[in-house]
């Protein structure tokens, strides 16, 4: 979990080596990479939704089990449409912190110290079904990836 520690961003290693990963990425690749990340926990919570179904066994006992849900393959388009979403929705939490802190990180020319910033933002703004690491991390770089700037003036073209 992100701390801060005299204003910095304090990520574990794991948050940190993941976010430095994701920044090399190409952004559409991430779209489609965020895009399958929601749809499994999507698909997770609809599997757990399911009632149990008890199966009774001859020496063993009972075994529980849910129904399972037949799994589709989404088109890569869908699934990135899907994460473009996601991101239009923690949009306006992450402008409200890049225009509070633009001036201070704007000097400091690091996309990953930046990446920082908007991680502890997104980490925050997300449901927690949706607090996974490779979720926030992935949504981290495509935002700063995509320019908060460009984002930001399209959140305020939409209100």
């Amino acid at each position: 979990m992100p701390t801060q520690v005299r204003g910095k961003t304090c990520l574990n290693s794991k948050e940190r080596q993941l976010l430095k990963q994701f920044l090399n990425y190409d952004v559409e690749e991430l779209y489609l990479l965020l895009g399958q990340q929601i749809h499994l926990v999507k698909l997770g919570y609809e599997i757990a939704k399911k009632p149990l179904k008890t199966i009774k066994t001859e020496k063993r006992g009972r075994i529980y089990a849910r129904k399972m849900l037949s799994i589709t393959t989404l088109h890569p388009e869908s699934l990135k449409d899907e994460a473009r979403a996601f991101v239009n929705k923690i949009s306006k939490e992450v402008c409200e912190w890049w225009y509070k802190n633009k001036n201070k990180l704007e000097k400091l020319h690091s996309l990953f110290r930046i990446a920082e910033g908007v991680y502890t933002v997104v980490k925050a703004t997300l449901p927690q079904k949706f607090a996974d690491t490779a979720i926030i991390c992935a949504t981290t770089a495509i935002v700063v990836m995509e320019g908060l700037d460009r984002l930001c003036s399209k959140d305020e073209k939409d209100r």
